[in-house]
């Protein structure tokens, strides 16, 4: 069998019915602007302000309903997207004031250390890293190569963001508050968002309590950096 999914008499048939449907649909826009224009005409001219003031009311009261509709569409494709089922919430701990986006919930729920690939790339920065590694690897020249190759080849390609930019814009705006101090809890995965006085408060705290805690009489870093 022939891979085409038409043989030459199908093919030649289905050309002559895409140009007929062409001549038909450019047919109907020729009537339709012709009808419009007749229209306007006829119309006399003490009407038309008056029937375009209608038109124009319409569409004002009729534009909040539109927009209405597609906010509840886009809610709704949101909330049917992989990137919200595949989220998890529930390892969001929100301790602070702030009430959270259900975007920035999302986001988070995807923990601290998701990398997201929507910046754009240094080129000239990854040129120098890879010199580098060429320079103190211990791998043979074709090796190298063989890496160079592929690395240069995925940067020639079109990137395509993974993110969605709803999650970032939410991920910036808490980045930029410095009222919020949003860290990784001790055990799991889990987010927690503090309210930053409070979390410094506490730190004062348990630094205060000196059957806890003792000050020490020299800095251990020294010690640590000379080594």
């Amino acid at each position: 069998m022939s891979d085409r999914p038409f043989d030459n008499f199908q093919h030649i048939i289905l050309v002559k019915n895409i140009e007929i449907k062409k001549v038909e649909v450019k047919e109907a826009f020729r009537i339709a602007n012709q009808a419009k224009f007749s229209f306007h005409n006829s119309i006399p001219d003490e009407w038309k302000n008056k029937l375009l003031d209608f038109c124009y009311d319409r569409l004002r009261k009729s534009r909040p309903v539109l927009q209405n509709k597609l906010k509840r569409k886009l809610k709704l494709m949101i909330k049917n997207s992989g990137w919200t089922k595949d989220a998890n919430p529930n390892f969001v701990v929100n301790l602070s004031d702030k009430q959270l986006s259900d975007d920035a919930s999302c986001a988070l729920g995807y923990g601290l250390k998701f990398a997201y690939s929507n910046k754009e790339l240094d080129y000239v920065e990854i040129a120098k890293s890879f010199s580098n590694f060429e320079r103190y690897s211990d791998l043979s020249s074709e090796e190298v190569n063989i890496g160079k190759g592929i690395i240069y080849a995925s940067l020639s390609n079109p990137r395509l963001p993974n993110y969605p930019n709803r999650f970032i814009k939410d991920l910036e705006t808490l980045k930029k508050d410095k009222c919020l101090h949003i860290t990784r809890a001790d055990k799991a995965n889990a987010v927690v968002i503090l309210n930053r006085d409070d979390n410094l408060s506490k730190m004062d705290d348990l630094s205060s309590d000196d059957i806890t805690y003792g000050q020490l009489k020299t800095n251990p870093l020294n010690k640590v950096n000379s080594e």
